[in-house]
């Protein structure tokens, strides 16, 4: 008898999320990623980052090149104490360059990561607004640019994709990227456009 209760109400609990309908709905991701303003601000700074170390990676390829121009020189001896001190300062330069380019490599990598991460959590939490908005119970990753069916190549392309139909209605990937967008420009500091801001996610979604 104890049990009767609790069971009986987890029993309802249950019938009644399953009685909910199924309704899914589609994004394309990697075009959200072309198209989130964001995700070009991002790379600008990866590329500001590898351009901070540059002047530090040329400076070590021209001491070497130096280095290795003096021991190339009609002047300098092979064997002499003189070449075998520049042999060892040149490998001393290529072992820093090398631990550089290591180290730089890891870190850029790192930011990237990192970058990538914000991105990814940034898109999933509006993909969740979006679906909790208009009641999809599952959202799912789709290729939706158009290909050229004249090709053999695309026709068996077309053919391996995952989503073989769908209405146009669930694909939810403008959206999500209009409201991406909003939400960046409100933050960015850069100068907004006198154009109208894109809508929110969870507008009233035509059905």
């Amino acid at each position: 008898m104890l049990l009767a209760g609790p069971t009986s109400t987890a029993f309802a609990q249950g019938t009644a999320a399953s009685s909910i309908p199924h309704k899914v709905a589609l994004i394309d991701i990697s075009r959200v990623l072309k198209e989130y303003k964001k995700v070009d601000a991002l790379r600008s700074e990866i590329k500001a980052e590898i351009a901070k170390s540059e002047t530090q990676r040329t400076a070590m390829v021209k001491q070497m090149k130096t280095i290795k121009d003096k021991l190339s020189s009609p002047n300098i001896q092979q064997g002499s104490p003189k070449a075998v001190e520049l042999e060892k300062q040149g490998l001393k330069v290529e072992a820093e360059f090398n631990s550089f380019k290591k180290a730089e490599r890891t870190r850029i990598l790192r930011r990237e990561a990192q970058l990538l991460k914000t991105i990814h959590g940034e898109i999933k939490g509006v993909v969740k607004r979006a679906a909790d908005a208009w009641g999809y119970t599952l959202v799912l990753r789709f290729n939706g640019a158009a290909s050229d069916a004249a090709t053999p190549n695309n026709v068996v392309g077309q053919l391996q994709r995952q989503v073989v139909y769908y209405r146009t209605e669930d694909d939810i990937t403008q959206p999500v990227i209009e409201y991406l967008n909003k939400q960046y420009l409100k933050q960015s500091p850069a100068p907004r456009t006198t154009r109208n801001q894109p809508a929110s996610a969870t507008k009233t979604k035509k059905q």
